[in-house]
């Protein structure tokens, strides 16, 4: 191998040299950013699933044996920036006092969620991958998000809200099909400018 390699000119050991140091900054470079922006793209849509979440709430309203009048406007509470809303309304027990939207078999983690909330958070997120058993599920992830109700009833009730990630599934989508297609680019170009110089 060391044979092999003093055979080779001076120029292309340190053309070598000047892609292998090129390509490496280049792959943390590129790793810093795509988590970078994925933290970034994730808060975002947190942020507009919170805001979404207070609109839902505005529309709940609790009866003297803190029965649930869930009022829906269809036009306004299910869409969501990036498809269809599954609304759910549960106890701290868990059990459920109203849904909206097709589940089919799909259940809403909760315990771990609650916690959080009862531990200080405004507000719990959770992202769901596994939803097989969603039936017409528009994108790959859902988030949900575990609300507390308590400006409006009891502090034992919860507003969860599962949304598609079809927005944040196609900006990262995106952002991964530059890193693939323009990383070799980046390489070939360092290799010719190597070269050159």
């Amino acid at each position: 191998m060391v044979t092999f390699l003093k055979s080779l000119s001076i120029r292309i050991r340190l053309t070598a040299l000047f892609v292998i140091i090129f390509g490496v900054s280049t792959i943390f470079f590129a790793g810093a950013i795509y988590y970078s922006l994925n933290d970034s793209l994730l808060q975002d849509f947190d942020n507009a699933l919170y805001n979404y979440s207070i609109d839902v709430s505005r529309n709940i309203e609790f009866g003297i044996n803190d029965d649930v009048l869930f009022q829906v406007d269809k036009d306004k509470i299910f869409p969501f920036s990036s498809g269809n809303a599954l609304i759910l309304i549960r106890h701290s027990s868990g059990t459920v006092l109203s849904q909206e939207g097709n589940f089919g078999d799909l259940k809403f983690p909760y315990r771990e969620e609650i916690r959080q909330v009862n531990e200080g958070a405004d507000s719990s997120y959770t992202t769901l991958e596994d939803i097989k058993d969603l039936p017409e599920a528009e994108a790959d992830s859902y988030r949900l998000i575990t609300f507390p109700l308590t400006d409006i009833g009891p502090s034992s009730f919860y507003l969860q809200i599962a949304v598609p990630m079809t927005t944040f599934e196609v900006q990262l989508d995106r952002l991964t099909r530059i890193i693939t297609y323009g990383f070799p680019a980046l390489l070939l170009i360092a290799i010719l400018l190597g070269l050159y110089l």
